[in-house]
Parts: structure tokens; C-alpha cells; sequence
């Protein structure tokens, strides 16, 4: 089984301006289309079995509306796996119900776990207003999954950093936490002195050398840092619509790994992970 965990797809209201957006934000056009059908076409045409749905609230009034969708998403394919919205300031512009109370209504509807975005969201990971956030992740067995370290043409600074991440999981050991990109998009350094061999899952996302210029990690730096960290913590990911699933599934194979190292992160760790 293949199991892609880091894909970005919107409602087919909101595609084009979605897509029109994702190219001003990261100054690189998606290599295909932003929607669930074309996601699903994608899949088929790749050899993908699953794909891990990643939404964003850029505002806390979108986290309901968003895990709506995600919701109604789920209920129509059983493709795709749903993480949901959550962000810092939600419940605190006059919300009724709270960051508990939305994340049962995930829970029983089998989501696992959340999406963070620090430079979107503009918090950074280890700062006070985040930890009652974390507490409640932490009684609903959630996932925290956080975008990590750079990657976006707007970036003044990095508020997701290995340093950052290091101190959320001294803090908060008993949270689940995913840091995508491998720990964090070019801060690779960082992340072997504060994160390497912690407890803590990495995704694949946007690590690989690439023909659009943007930052990578070369295959012989890939293959060390797996086996330091090890293939248990690692789950495959392609940052979708920005990357095409078979190149990255191409680049995992040729690396220098044990096949049951390949298949776990190819598809075994996520299905542990998301419970598929």
C-alpha cells in the first residue's frame, strides 16, 4: 500500500483562485489540479492507494467551514484521509463552542489528527497561546501535524524551526507530532542537531531534488538521516499539487534503503499513523 500524507486540494468554488494564490504565495505553478477529482485521477494514474488530505485555516472563523467539507469529503471517497483545521486563535473571536468540542466532533468522525501552519497562521510552535492547544490534542489523542521550517516567496522569517519544535516536544512529550518536510524545509542543519532521533514523525515532502530550482536534500544526506532517525518515524509525502506522485514515489524507491525500510515509509508507518 501507498500512502501519500501530505496533499492540498480545495472546493471547486475555490480552485482557481486557490491555484492562482499557491502560485503568488510559493512562486512555483501546481503540476496539477487543486481539486478532489483531479487528485483522485492523479492517484490512479501513479499507483497511489490513499492520500492524506491537508486543509489550512488562515482565520480562526474558517476552522468549522473547513472541517465541514473535510467531513463531507471523507463521506464521498474513501480515498482520501481527512486531517482537520485547526488554528491558534480559534474560539476566542466570540465562538461558541470550543477547541475540545471541535476536535470530538473530528474524532468521532475518525480524524486523527490536525494541521498547524506556522507561517500562514503566523504563531511559532513553543509560544504560550499555543499550549492549550496542545493540551487539548493531548486528551483527544490527536496528531498534531505542523508545516516546518521555510518555503514560501512571503518569508521574512522562519517561525517553525527545529530549535522551536525541539522545545514543544520538551514541553509537551506526550503530544503526537509530525513536522513535515523532513523536520523542516531548508533548516536540514538544524534539524539533525535538535530534532534527528527524537520522538517525533518527519514526512518526505518536498525533500527531493526537483527541476523547478527550489531547495533539496541530496539522496546520500536522505538515506543517513533515515537511518539516524529511523524508517519507523518517516512517512512518505509529496506536497501535492506541487508535486507529482510517481517522481516522488520514483525518488523514495532509488535511495539507498532496505526494501522493508521503503515499504515502511512508502505506506505501512501512515497506515499505523491514520489507521487505515
Amino acid at each position: 500500500m501507498i500512502i501519500d500524507c501530505h496533499t492540498h486540494i480545495f472546493p471547486s468554488r475555490i480552485a482557481q483562485k486557490a491555484a492562482h494564490d499557491l502560485v503568488h504565495l510559493y512562486g512555483s505553478s501546481p503540476v496539477a489540479g487543486v481539486t478532489a477529482a483531479y487528485l483522485s485521477e492523479h492517484m490512479d494514474h501513479c499507483g497511489v492507494d490513499r492520500s492524506v488530505i491537508l486543509p489550512v485555516a488562515t482565520t480562526p472563523d474558517q476552522v468549522r467551514s473547513i472541517n465541514t467539507w473535510i467531513l463531507s469529503l471523507l463521506s464521498d471517497c474513501d480515498r482520501f484521509i481527512g486531517l482537520g483545521a485547526m488554528h491558534p486563535d480559534f474560539n476566542t473571536v466570540g465562538d461558541v463552542e470550543t477547541v475540545g468540542d471541535e476536535l470530538e466532533r473530528l474524532k468521532k468522525a475518525g480524524i486523527r489528527g490536525v494541521k498547524l501552519h506556522p507561517e500562514f497562521q503566523f504563531f511559532y510552535p513553543d509560544e504560550d497561546r499555543m499550549f492549550r492547544l496542545y493540551e487539548a490534542f493531548i486528551e483527544h489523542d490527536m496528531l498534531a501535524f505542523f508545516h516546518a521550517g521555510g518555503g514560501g516567496t512571503w518569508l521574512k522569517e522562519i517561525h517553525g524551526t527545529p530549535e522551536r519544535f525541539e522545545a514543544v516536544l520538551d514541553s509537551f512529550p506526550k503530544m503526537k507530532v509530525l513536522a513535515a518536510h523532513f523536520g523542516g524545509y531548508d533548516c536540514w542543519v538544524g534539524v539533525e542537531k535538535h530534532l534527528l532521533g527524537r520522538d517525533i514523525l518527519f514526512d518526505t515532502a518536498y525533500i527531493f531534488r526537483s527541476d523547478d530550482g527550489t531547495k533539496y536534500l541530496p539522496d546520500d544526506e536522505i538515506v543517513r538521516m533515515v537511518e539516524a532517525h529511523g524508517s519507523d518515524k518517516i512517512l512518505f509525502g509529496t506536497d501535492y499539487p506541487f508535486r507529482r506522485q510517481d517522481i516522488e514515489i520514483a525518488n523514495l524507491i532509488k535511495l539507498d534503503l532496505d526494501d522493508s525500510d521503503k515499504e515502511r515509509i512508502l505506506g505501512e508507518n501512515a497506515a499505523q499513523v491514520f489507521g487505515v
